[in-house]
């Protein structure tokens, strides 16, 4: 997995391989290169979960939700867990952008 700032479409088509692959072969036991793979999503996530890329961090893990459902190491899946709560949080009241469900509520 990589750590990035900015995502292009070759990083993305990277991304995606990496998940889908982890999708496919989710037996894996405590696989060491996939545990790092969900726990750097779950950072990306956790540090902008409202950001320009939240909605590429959290389809990561619900890509790799076979494998995190399987055997991960040691509070990997809770890792992503909370991640995944962090980015559902609702927006908070008064939210400045019209358009967004939020705002109305």
């Amino acid at each position: 997995m990589r750590t990035v700032m900015d995502i292009d479409d070759l990083m993305l088509d990277g991304l995606s391989e990496d998940w889908e692959e982890m999708r496919q072969n989710y037996q894996a036991f405590q696989n060491g290169v996939y545990d790092r793979s969900v726990l750097d999503c779950a950072a990306e996530l956790t540090a902008d979960p409202g950001g320009e890329y939240a909605c590429i961090w959290t389809i990561g893990p619900t890509l790799m939700a076979p494998y995190l459902t399987w055997l991960p190491g040691e509070g990997v899946a809770q890792q992503a867990v909370t991640a995944l709560e962090v980015a559902g949080a609702p927006l908070p009241a008064g939210c400045p952008h019209e358009d967004e469900p939020a705002a109305a509520g």
